[in-house]
């Protein structure tokens, strides 16, 4: 049975995924030259974008991790959950703050040349 401790850790996966994305992909801007997608933490994504790339890296790893956590939460009790949804809420927070600087240092960066 779907509870709604099951749709905010789904609702809160696709959101870091989305801020892991426009994080990375910032990263990527702002360095060419440099292992862009050593910005992520996650080992699966981490391999997954250096092997296909950014946008099919991240839709594969999205798909391998999204079925490790619907496996998870369903199998395993409520508090379960509500760890995970701490964890992604951190996540998500990081991804944001992250983003945030690079667009900083981005416009810094335009405003110097």
């Amino acid at each position: 049975m779907i509870k709604i401790i099951h749709i905010l850790v789904v609702g809160l996966f696709l959101m870091d995924m989305i801020l892991c994305y426009r994080y990375v992909n910032a990263y990527k801007k702002m360095y060419p030259k440099s292992a862009w997608w050593l910005a992520e933490a996650n080992p699966i994504l981490k391999y997954l974008m250096k092997t296909f790339g950014l946008l099919d890296g991240m839709v594969y790893g999205g798909m391998i991790i999204f079925g490790i956590l619907i496996t998870s939460v369903s199998l395993l009790p409520d508090y379960y959950g509500v760890f995970l949804l701490g964890m992604y809420f951190m996540n998500n927070t990081y991804h944001f703050v992250n983003w945030q600087a690079l667009k900083r240092l981005q416009k810094e960066k335009e405003v110097k040349d």
